[in-house]
């Protein structure tokens, strides 16, 4: 009963074909929580009926990220929510990004950990796995497809006989080696080609 808000990622949560099941399994463990789909919007006037309708039998909250891509449907969308009485809110329009990560791997991983927004207001949950932030789930990719030098860590999984509940909190308090590529410089949105995509694009 104490965990007040619970947020659907994707990627876009809106292609996921198993989303009713998620909605309805979230309601049922917790019956008091607010709980909001993250999408960026342009999906939802073309969501089935039996979507919305689950959506509104939940009470789920759409929290609709607002790219500047979305200008052509945004009043659809909101004409769409009020009609089916789901509760939305359109976050400000986007015309900078957060250019979250440095990939050199160079930053005071303390430091950048006691200066983190986010820590300890927001447990990120994958599967059996949990974290305290969304980091530690997407930089294996990173490593992979760049080679940065990422050693996985952080994650904590719920199954373990050890774990008890001092011991997740105290690993929530320690840095995670994926502190030491995180930074929040601003960029100003726009489109690339992804065919010149390059690592540099999104790490300087």
């Amino acid at each position: 009963p104490h965990i007040m808000e619970i947020d659907i990622f994707g990627g876009e949560p809106l292609l996921n074909p198993q989303l009713t099941m998620y909605c309805d399994f979230l309601r049922e463990l917790f019956p008091d929580s607010i709980i909001f789909i993250v999408t960026n919007g342009i999906k939802l006037c073309s969501l089935h009926q039996s979507v919305l309708q689950c959506i509104k039998k939940n009470h789920i909250r759409l929290s609709i990220t607002y790219y500047p891509v979305f200008d052509a449907n945004i009043e659809q969308a909101m004409q769409l929510c009020q009609k089916m009485e789901i509760p939305f809110v359109i976050l400000q329009k986007r015309v900078n990004f957060l250019n979250l990560y440095d990939f050199s791997g160079t930053q005071n991983a303390e430091e950048v950990f006691h200066l983190c927004k986010r820590r300890l207001s927001i447990i990120a949950m994958r599967e059996n796995k949990l974290a305290s932030c969304y980091t530690p789930f997407s930089f294996c990719y990173a490593e992979k497809v760049f080679q940065i030098g990422y050693k996985e860590d952080g994650i904590i999984d719920i199954l373990s006989e050890e774990l008890s509940p001092r011991e997740i909190i105290t690993r929530f308090m320690q840095p995670m080696d994926c502190c030491r590529f995180c930074h929040c410089d601003k960029t100003k949105w726009y489109q690339i080609n992804s065919q010149k995509t390059i690592v540099n694009d999104w790490s300087k």
